[in-house]
This record gives structure tokens, sequence and C-alpha cells, in this order.
């Protein structure tokens, strides 16, 4: 993805997204070639903070739902339900039951399982919701497709349920870096 000309790249998204000031923002935008005010680095911060939402919130985001137990179900899956949803496929497709299978029935039984499914709760509709309003979403959604949702897929179906998630993990710090990067 490009930003004012400059092809960002996943590394540098995650760098950014390290960034706790503005101040350190704008250096490292400076370092990579990338001009960036410290209003623009400011905005970022709060646009990359505003997209976690409050347990509130999360009630309100439909298809959102609350963790259960190990092995309890849960339908919102948000960042493949909306590549689903703009690819027309229901909510019952192969993509967002494998998925889904693969985070109850697998993930959610991990140690540390469950609250990566609660961190993921909480910043994915945020990161859904300025995907929707980039000018950007198909495209967007497309990458996330071929890059990380087949390959997690493939990953599933061969039992290599760790390199899913760390892969999965890699989509959704992607994605968020991109919607913040473009706010």
């Amino acid at each position: 993805m490009k930003i004012n000309g400059k092809e960002i790249t996943k590394e540098m998204l995650a760098k950014a997204e390290a960034c706790k000031t503005a101040e350190e923002l704008v250096a490292l935008a400076k370092e990579n070639g990338v001009e960036l005010t410290a209003e623009e680095a400011a905005a970022y911060l709060a646009e990359h903070e505003r997209g976690k939402l409050t347990g509130e919130e999360l009630d309100a985001v439909a298809g959102g739902g609350k963790i259960m137990k190990p092995g309890g179900k849960h339908k919102g899956c948000f960042l493949t339900t909306a590549v689903c949803e703009y690819l027309g496929k229901a909510d019952d497709c192969e993509e967002l039951t494998t998925l889904r299978d693969y985070r109850d029935e697998w993930l959610a039984k991990q140690p540390g399982g469950v609250e990566l499914i609660e961190e993921y709760y909480e910043i994915a509709p945020g990161i859904v919701r300025a995907m929707k309003d980039s000018p950007n979403y198909g495209e967007l959604c497309e990458e996330l497709l071929s890059s990380y949702i087949r390959p997690c897929l493939a990953l599933i179906n061969q039992g290599r349920n760790e390199e899913c998630k760390r892969l999965y993990i890699e989509m959704v710090r992607y994605a968020e870096g991109l919607v913040s990067a473009a706010a």
C-alpha cells in the first residue's frame, strides 16, 4: 500500500504500531523517507487507539460475541466476515465455517488462546469499520484473502494449527496497521 507516494511495508507498519508518541512516529517516518507532520502522527496514534472498542461498544457491533469457555461457540469472525461479505459469500461459507471451528475447537483450548481471541474481539471491529470506510476496501479484501485467509485455510487442512495462528495474527496486525496509516 502507498501513502504519500511511498510504499509502506509490513515491517514499517509494525514499527509504526510500536510508537508511543507522535515524535517517535515522525522520526520513524523520516528514517523511511515518508513525510509526516506532528499533527498527522498524533492523528494516526489517536485513530489507532480509537479502533479499540469497549465491551459495551463490542456488544453493539453486528456479529460480535462474548468469549466463551473453551469449546464454546460464538459467531463473530470480523475480518474474514468482512472479506466474505465483500465477495458475496454466505455467513456459513467454507472460509467462515472452517475458521470459526478452528477458533472454537483448537485455538480457544490452547494456552493463551482465549486471551488472544479476546484481544481480537477488542480490535477487529474497529479495523473492519476503517476498512469499510477506506477507498481501498476491495483491494484490501483481495489482499487479505490471497495472502492470509486462503493460506490459513490450507494450514488448517494440513493440521498446521500453530502456523495458522501465527499467520492470522500477522494478518490482523497488518490490517490494523494499514487502516491506521491510511487514516
